[in-house]
């Protein structure tokens, strides 16, 4: 991710808009706006700027937005990755939101959009852009004044992403806000945002090779790891020294507690296991011991 954290800048912020800091544009003729510690104007400072007061998450810097405000009108910000997702590969999507404390109308339904091309406004409108955030805020989760409001959420790439952009996707009829009384400009809301990042997930299966099903609530359950896409099934059976089934699943958050399908406890000894899913094919052995 180029510049997550807005930290890197062509110049120091003197005036309203994004040009000033590396990477980030509009994709629109909204004007989203950056905020630095080394501003030449107080309006663009941080922590105390036009917008409210606000310290940084991380760094001096962030990047603010309207992400509502009359007739539909929204500003997005958009920024070009380092090189393309992956097809098949799982990654973490993550940011950081705060409410501009002198706005009193807050929202949840902010999100990202990751696309192949870059996108952009039909024509010339700074109005809502009519594509489907993959990645978006849990629903209710109302952005407030004091705290950053991290958003992250796990991602499968279809492959060939290369922008992302971030906003309302949302229409004002199909927007939620709540009223926070005390804000001064209470029609609009303004967001600040930090910290964009994603992150390839590498996951590892893990096989655990001793459990002790004692009751002493130590070590009772064998579990295996897995590395599983979201709706990849997965079968686990388990086998005694003979060869004979003493227990079956078909669950991806199945575990294993010593006793049989039909709930009577094994003895200890080594058991085998056998997992099978999508993709692969696990087999390994278990010291059971009481």
């Amino acid at each position: 991710m180029p510049n997550g954290s807005f930290e890197e800048y062509n110049n120091c912020p003197s005036g309203g808009g994004i040009s000033w800091v590396k990477n980030w544009y509009s994709p629109t003729l909204g004007s989203p706006d950056y905020f630095n510690i080394c501003a030449t104007n107080s309006q663009f400072e941080v922590p105390q700027n036009t917008r409210g007061y606000q310290i940084p998450k991380t760094g001096g810097a962030y990047a603010g937005f309207f992400a509502r405000a009359n007739d539909d009108a929204r500003e997005y910000l958009q920024v070009e990755l380092k090189k393309e997702l992956e097809a098949g590969k799982k990654y973490a999507v993550q940011f950081y939101l705060n409410l501009a404390d002198f706005y009193a109308v807050s929202v949840w339904n902010i999100g990202m959009h990751l696309s192949n091309t870059a996108i952009s406004s039909p024509l010339i409108n700074i109005y809502v852009l009519n594509v489907t955030p993959q990645i978006l805020n849990e629903k209710g989760n109302f952005l407030n004044w004091e705290d950053w409001t991290e958003v992250k959420v796990n991602y499968t790439s279809h492959g060939g992403e290369k922008f992302i952009t971030i906003g309302n996707f949302y229409t004002e009829a199909n927007t939620d806000t709540m009223l926070i009384t005390g804000g001064q400009y209470s029609p609009s809301t303004y967001i600040f945002i930090d910290d964009v990042s994603i992150t390839e997930i590498i996951c590892e299966p893990i096989f655990h090779n001793v459990f002790t099903p004692n009751n002493d609530d130590i070590n009772e359950h064998w579990q295996p790891i897995l590395c599983l896409d979201d709706n990849e099934q997965v079968n686990i059976t388990i086998y005694n020294r003979w060869g004979q089934k003493v227990y079956e699943a078909v669950n991806k958050a199945a575990y294993w507690d010593g006793r049989t399908t039909s709930g009577n406890n094994c003895p200890e000894g080594t058991y085998y296991y056998i997992i099978t899913t999508t993709k692969e094919t696990y087999k390994g052995t278990i010291q059971l011991l009481r």
